[in-house]
């Protein structure tokens, strides 16, 4: 295989269980270490916790595996291994992934030069498959077909972890993990509903719970490494615009009269307010080291704001009259959407180096449906809406080293 294995040293175990109210967290009771039971604190479980017995996720995949037990042919979610052969590197600077005209494609995450996506192929309402580009190789492997509707997939290494809806059911959600070494499925919880995740190696953010009515009710940071499932928000929230890195997560929520920017330390499950978001509008946040950057209608025109989570200091990176809009962020490299170039005529992309502050365009024809996704390994990935339905990307990739963008580590924005 083509994939550098990204392998944890501790399996994961994990049982059902009821909420208990902590001191300014809400955890998991019966959630236990895989390596060593004794790691979980008695303190942190009421004394009429009943907990059950261990379930131990990991399991090989077979029949009893995937969306549809006992459907020979939706077992390893119908996967083709035939076409997960390595292949050539190729040469190229510049790959829609691939091109085939309408693409109903969502969820795009980005790793270590390769592309994971949703997409629906023929119809929006269809469901979706998993899809994953490797930019080294102009190879695109499909991960599911025709099993169901698997959405909101996040890569991190050789892992992908994702929901799905079974096929005719559109309420009782499912989690998984895909191994992109060895090519196996694993349901990570039984019984344990969840509408969208987000992964980062060992931390998955996600709305979820243990009935079917609460996947949507609370946000919860999950541990994978020591099992700890800790609630970030709780019902009567509206958490949405998550992004993850791998120390923090961020999020727009009701903090204020309208939705406020929060961000939470992923080790410790604690959340801090950026109060500095109390009475403006603030949408798509994106996080990585010490930033959190989000879209900010505070102004007449919609800006680009960042918040060093260290010092507390929030930042104004946009000022130039023109709508600024969309922020995604890698390392120390920020890309956004900006109609500073060509005003009505649509968007362009730039990218800007936080430490240095220089900030370059990309693209040269300006279009209503650009929208960044990340900078990455050299490579800026984006978005192109060419009918103007959300639905409809069309996924880009550029290398930025090739295009005289970045410097020769990927990590800097060249000044022109």
């Amino acid at each position: 295989m083509a994939f550098a294995p990204n392998k944890r040293t501790s399996c994961v175990a994990l049982v059902s269980g009821r909420y208990t109210i902590v001191p300014a967290l809400l955890v998991w009771a019966s959630l236990v270490a895989c390596e060593d039971p004794g790691d979980q604190d008695p303190g942190d479980a009421e004394p009429d916790v009943d907990v059950p017995d261990v379930i131990v996720v990991q399991r090989d995949v077979g029949p009893d595996v995937g969306p549809d037990a006992g459907d020979d042919a939706c077992t390893d979610f119908g996967i083709d291994r035939t076409t997960w052969q390595p292949q050539s590197p190729c040469d190229a600077t510049y790959i829609q992934t691939p091109a085939l005209g309408d693409r109903y494609t969502s969820w795009v995450h980005v790793s270590d030069q390769r592309v994971l996506y949703a997409e629906a192929r023929d119809h929006p309402s269809d469901d979706r498959d998993m899809f994953l580009y490797d930019l080294r190789t102009c190879t695109e492997y499909r991960i599911s077909q025709g099993c169901g509707h698997q959405f909101s997939p996040s890569l991190w290494g050789s892992e992908v972890i994702f929901s799905q809806y079974p096929r005719g059911i559109n309420v009782e959600t499912q989690l998984f993990m895909f191994d992109t070494e060895s090519l196996e499925f694993t349901e990570l919880h039984p019984g344990f509903y969840t509408s969208a995740s987000f992964f980062n190696g060992r931390h998955v953010v996600l709305w979820g719970g243990d009935e079917v009515e609460d996947k949507g009710k609370f946000f919860f940071r999950w541990d994978l490494v020591t099992d700890d499932l800790v609630i970030l928000a709780g019902e009567g929230h509206a958490v949405e615009d998550v992004s993850i890195s791998p120390t923090h997560a961020a999020w727009v929520d009701y903090g204020g009269p309208g939705k406020d920017v929060f961000v939470a330390d992923l080790d410790s499950g604690s959340v801090h307010h950026i109060e500095s978001t109390y009475d403006s509008y603030t949408a798509y946040t994106a996080t990585w080291g010490d930033w959190v950057l989000w879209e900010d209608r505070r102004n007449e025109y919609w800006e680009i704001y960042g918040y060093r989570i260290s010092t507390a200091e929030e930042v104004r990176l946009t000022d130039n009259g023109e709508y600024n809009s969309r922020p995604s962020l890698r390392h120390n490299l920020a890309c956004w959407r900006t109609t500073y170039y060509s005003g009505a005529d649509g968007w362009d992309l730039v990218v800007h180096d936080l430490e240095t502050g220089v900030t370059r365009r990309v693209t040269q024809t300006p279009h209503k449906g650009y929208k960044c996704k990340q900078v990455d390994s050299g490579w800026l990935v984006y978005l192109v809406q060419p009918g103007g339905l959300d639905v409809e990307n069309e996924v880009h990739a550029i290398d930025l080293i090739a295009a005289g963008i970045l410097d020769a580590t990927g990590l800097h924005v060249l000044p022109e």
